[in-house]
């Protein structure tokens, strides 16, 4: 259990839909690779809502412009079930860029 939190810690990392070029892909946050690229946004949030709530983590859907839509937590992280603030917005935004360079780069 974290102690800071009361919370036990999530048994795996928050899953973001994000746009590419090929479509949406759902990919591990701290991940470098898509876990796997879907035609339609609809079914990369279903496959990664089961991921999200199999591991107990957050789930963080972009729009197509990259910025976060919507977010959920299947576990016990409380920040998204409340809802999002702009400062935890501002935290997540270095590590959501690094996303958005990294599938430009990759994909040119």
């Amino acid at each position: 259990m974290d102690m800071a939190n009361g919370r036990k810690p999530s048994k795996g990392k928050n899953q973001h839909v994000i746009p590419t070029k090929e479509g949406w892909a759902v990919r591990g946050e701290t991940n470098t690779k898509n876990t796997k690229i879907f035609s339609a946004k609809a079914e990369a949030e279903s496959y990664a809502r089961k991921i999200a709530k199999n591991q107990q983590t957050r789930l963080v859907i972009h729009s197509k412009d990259g910025k976060i839509q919507s977010a959920n937590s299947y576990g016990n992280a409380s920040v998204f079930s409340r809802g999002i603030t702009k400062e935890e917005v501002q935290k997540l935004a270095p590590a959501l860029k690094k996303l958005a360079d990294y599938d430009k780069k990759g994909k040119k």
